[in-house]
């Protein structure tokens, strides 16, 4: 298993104890090995914790989402590029006919929710689409160009 698919955020909550979660521990760790941040630095991001096992579930979910915005910030081009695969598979949704209900017939939306469910259960990490990294994204476009899309147009 790579660093990028360790980096994925997991949305089970557990209710009990409500404290971080082994995927996102994981992919805490991998961003700051990514990014360089060890030692004074880690614990000042991190505070008032001691370690980063003692996050809560949102605590580490905020710094995740916080680092992943600074690691992508690094990378403009690279962000970018992973942002037009993105909206290519939203389009082909789209396309099909995968739109959000109630939304007005001259301009409908596609349905994000629809997309993640499908990135959960059929894409080949099972992960929402906005988790896949650059270097997954084009599996994942080409699985749901040969998966949904390719099938709603045989039935035409």
């Amino acid at each position: 298993m790579n660093g990028s698919e360790l980096c994925v955020l997991s949305y089970e909550f557990n209710s009990r104890t409500m404290k971080i979660s082994p995927e996102q521990l994981k992919c805490l760790h991998t961003l700051f090995s990514r990014l360089g941040i060890s030692g004074d630095t880690k614990l000042a991001i991190i505070s008032p914790a001691t370690i980063t096992r003692e996050l809560s579930f949102s605590e580490a979910g905020a710094l995740i989402k916080r680092l992943k915005e600074q690691q992508n910030s690094l990378n403009p081009a690279r962000h970018a590029k992973a942002e037009k695969m993105r909206r290519k598979i939203i389009s082909m949704a789209h396309e099909i006919g995968w739109q959000k209900p109630g939304t007005a017939l001259a301009s409908p939306k596609a349905d994000i929710k629809r997309i993640d469910d499908w990135c959960r259960k059929f894409g080949y990490l099972k992960k929402a689409l906005d988790n896949y990294t650059c270097e997954e994204l084009p599996q994942l476009v080409t699985q749901f160009e040969y998966g949904p899309y390719k099938h709603y147009f045989f039935k035409l």
